[in-house]
């Protein structure tokens, strides 16, 4: 990766697999109460923070791969659900886990014992499923990924990436 187009490119390629792992629409609804993205930041920027606030104003679950620059140059990435209310949202680190092959995918953050998936295009919780399911499960849908990076320019170009409103007020928390 040379360019920022690379780095873009590379975002939203990322954006394309998420969605397709969560078996999305493409072209994705806009406006829907759940959508997918990724962003890269500083260490020490409030991109996130950002992401946050955008949840809350547009009413609207998150799931971003986030790729974070430290101030040694070290990039570290996760997956990071962001959950949103009226008044404030708040961002899970988590993984896709397909705990069956045909099922759909599970958002789990083993250290808070939560989970998530879509019912009618909607996240809402779920039941947690014992650590040995979440592995096999998690390595289920890392297996797929490979098969779901086939995809062409006008797929990718539906992702463009996160919108971003002002801040205005809205709380945003991080656990």
């Amino acid at each position: 990766m040379n360019t920022e187009l690379d780095v873009v490119a590379l975002h939203r390629g990322l954006a394309t697999v998420l969605a397709r792992l969560m078996d999305l629409p493409s072209p994705p609804i806009k406006n829907a109460p759940f959508a997918v993205g990724a962003i890269m930041y500083d260490e020490g920027d409030d991109l996130l923070e950002l992401v946050m606030r955008s949840a809350v104003t547009m009413k609207q679950d998150l799931l971003v791969g986030v790729t974070k620059r430290r101030s040694s140059g070290e990039l570290v990435r996760s997956l990071v659900l962001v959950v949103a209310d009226a008044s404030c949202a708040t961002a899970y680190n988590v993984e896709p886990a397909r705990l069956k092959q045909g099922q759909p995918v599970l958002l789990v953050s083993q250290r808070l014992g939560k989970a998530w998936h879509l019912v009618g295009g909607q996240l809402r919780p779920a039941a947690m499923p014992s650590a040995a399911k979440c592995e096999a499960g998690i390595l289920r849908a890392a297996a797929e990924m490979p098969k779901l990076l086939d995809y062409g320019p006008e797929e990718e170009a539906a992702y463009p990436g996160i919108q971003l409103r002002p801040k205005r007020g809205h709380a945003a928390a991080a656990a």
